[in-house]
């Protein structure tokens, strides 16, 4: 019961000095690709790497708390528009979603966080062709943000992705047995952009 009682006047203590916030951002992102084929997988493709550069618009937004000393812990929800990775002899399209958690500081008008997604879902629309190949895994983040005017934060964030599952195949091959072919599969990006506090 005392540890009952310790615990409820924690929460309402914690609640006090702490403030909800919500967050919407929107940014534009630069990065590469890798996927590292298997033995088996290199025979099936002809190579044994595919790599590419992309780009893509990303949107999303943060629901979370505050606390009176500036450290913050929020949910996170991303996903890329838009998408395009420009291989050797072809370009792909791509969108991506993802959700997480992110944890931060603020220090004066600077804001510090790390991130991770425990769900991060690919789609990817080869050149040529309309059905799309699905693959997910996780990702890893770290950005840092400054406040430009009341409500209006700039961000730069870097996040590096890993693919571990096959989803759905429609045209890849490779993708219907994801293990058997594919050794590693990863994205990682910088992106800057804009995020509206409130």
């Amino acid at each position: 019961m005392k540890a009952l009682l310790f615990f409820l006047m924690s929460l309402i203590s914690f609640q006090a000095k702490a403030s909800f916030f919500i967050e919407p951002m929107v940014s534009y992102e630069m990065g590469s690709s890798n996927i590292d084929f298997t033995a088996a997988g290199t025979a099936l493709k002809g190579f044994s790497t595919d790599k590419s550069t992309n780009s893509a618009i990303n949107y999303g937004g943060r629901l979370g708390y505050i606390t009176s000393s500036g450290f913050w812990l929020a949910g996170d929800y991303s996903a890329a528009t838009s998408g395009k990775s420009k291989y050797d002899l072809h370009e792909d399209k791509f969108d991506r979603t993802a959700i997480g958690a992110d944890i931060g500081m603020w220090s004066g008008r600077w804001n510090f966080w790390l991130g991770y997604n425990f769900t991060d879902k690919l789609e990817i629309t080869q050149q040529g062709n309309t059905e799309k190949d699905k693959v997910s895994g996780t990702s890893m983040k770290v950005g840092i943000g400054y406040i430009l005017l009341p409500h209006v934060i700039f961000n730069v964030e870097y996040a590096y992705r890993t693919y571990t599952k096959g989803d759905e195949a429609s045209v890849d091959t490779t993708y219907a047995n994801f293990d058997q072919y594919v050794s590693k599969y990863n994205m990682q990006s910088f992106s800057a952009g804009f995020s509206f506090p409130f």
